[in-house]
């Protein structure tokens, strides 16, 4: 597909207009599966052009959009790197002529500063319909999550009221402001104004939760089975994700339930760090560190409790696809996932954290099967009715009519 619809095209097609979806996510993970499903759903309104980073570990949402006919630019600026990656002349214009293409542009933010410099670009300059996705706004509350001496504590304070100044400037030039989970919503208007409620509102992320209906097992833990449970937990190795406290709960576990294992599906900068821990507990044995896998669904249809013990969260896609598998949950009770997860119907919420508390509902879970029926039985049609890949995009091209007007 051509970005830029041309005369004959759009007389062919009368009412499409061009969406450009960014973002400057490093990674496959959430943010990048909500632009590739809005992509796929879009494309029959809209011509699309999606604008993502160029990185080795993008490759598969970039490869899974152009197998689909959607034109991929790899041209997103380097957030990560503040000024430098921002004025990079080249990329701005070469941002510029795309923008310019644009009737409207849904930025996706995965981090609560990312985008910035993109978005200015687009309004101040392309003066373009924005719409912006927050799918992490509440990382700012781990900003300031380690104690740093005098000067590195300065140097930081200083880099976070700068990154907030210009925050607040693009907030005045974005049309709508997207939330993922009411709590997520709460907290934006909490922290940079109730005076921006005019622009908000929240569309809850949504998985196809058919395709983790009658999934078959997947064989590497089919292999191991012999009467094993298996714990899953699908996020990356990182520090918003928990994976240690999960860890330090799997002793206490193993002394009520030796015939488990804790199954670790992703990749991150703390897998070493995991291991290490792991091995320092003796439990090293019990966790299979299964990478990033593309047979996820049969990875879960193999499990038998799904857990996610974040320290927070936008809304989790990996507690919606274990829930439509019909898996209970137990989550840490931060954000978008409480949104989702019913304590005590569809899974346990705990506190951040808390391996004591994580251990204990695992255990008591993995002793009750009938409990575990119950809740994934309840798990998914939640999903079904609250979180499917329909609403979630119907919500966002309503959105995108209701910007743009008649044809």
């Amino acid at each position: 597909m051509s970005w830029l619809l041309r005369n004959n095209e759009v007389k062919k097609a009368q009412v499409k207009r061009n969406l450009l979806l960014y973002l400057e996510a490093p990674s496959n993970g959430g943010v990048s599966r909500v632009v590739e499903l809005i992509a796929e759903r879009g494309r029959e309104r809209f011509g699309i052009c999606v604008v993502a980073s160029r990185t080795p570990d993008l490759a598969d949402s970039i490869n899974n959009l152009r197998n689909k006919d959607i034109d991929v630019r790899e041209s997103a600026l380097r957030g990560r790197f503040l000024l430098p990656g921002w004025i990079h002349v080249p990329r701005l214009a070469r941002l510029y002529s795309l923008f310019r293409g644009a009737d409207i542009i849904h930025f996706h933010l995965h981090t609560p500063f990312s985008c910035m410099a993109a978005i200015l670009l687009a309004s101040v300059v392309a003066r373009k319909l924005i719409i912006t996705t927050e799918h992490y706004v509440t990382q700012l509350k781990f900003l300031r999550r380690r104690k740093l001496p005098f000067p590195l504590g300065a140097v930081r304070e200083i880099r976070i009221a700068f990154l907030l100044f210009v925050k607040r400037i693009t907030l005045h030039h974005i049309d709508r402001i997207v939330l993922v989970s009411s709590s997520n919503e709460s907290f934006f208007l909490s922290t940079f104004g109730h005076r921006l409620s005019e622009k908000t509102l929240t569309i809850p992320n949504g998985i196809k939760a058919e395709d983790f209906e009658q999934i078959q097992a997947a064989g590497f833990l089919k292999e191991q089975a012999g009467g094993q449970f298996f714990v899953t937990v699908v996020a990356g190795l990182n520090n918003q994700k928990g994976h240690e406290y999960l860890i330090r709960a799997i002793p206490v576990i193993k002394r009520r339930i030796p015939n488990v294992k804790f199954v670790f599906v992703g990749e991150g900068h703390l897998r070493r760090h995991l291991e290490t821990v792991a091995r320092q507990l003796d439990v090293v044995d019990d966790i299979i560190f299964a990478g990033w896998r593309k047979d996820i669904p049969n990875v879960l249809a193999a499990s038998d409790i799904f857990v996610l013990p974040s320290l927070f969260e936008g809304m989790p896609l990996s507690v919606l696809e274990a829930m439509a598998t019909g898996l209970p949950v137990v989550a840490t009770d931060v954000d978008g996932t409480a949104d989702v997860v019913q304590n005590g119907s569809t899974g346990f919420l705990i506190p951040p954290k808390d391996s004591g508390m994580l251990a204990g509902k695992i255990c008591e879970l993995l002793l009750d099967a009938r409990k575990r029926k119950e809740f994934g039985l309840k798990g998914r049609a939640r999903v079904v009715q609250n979180y499917t890949v329909e609403r979630m995009c119907n919500a966002y091209l309503s959105l995108y009519d209701s910007l743009l007007g008649p044809s």
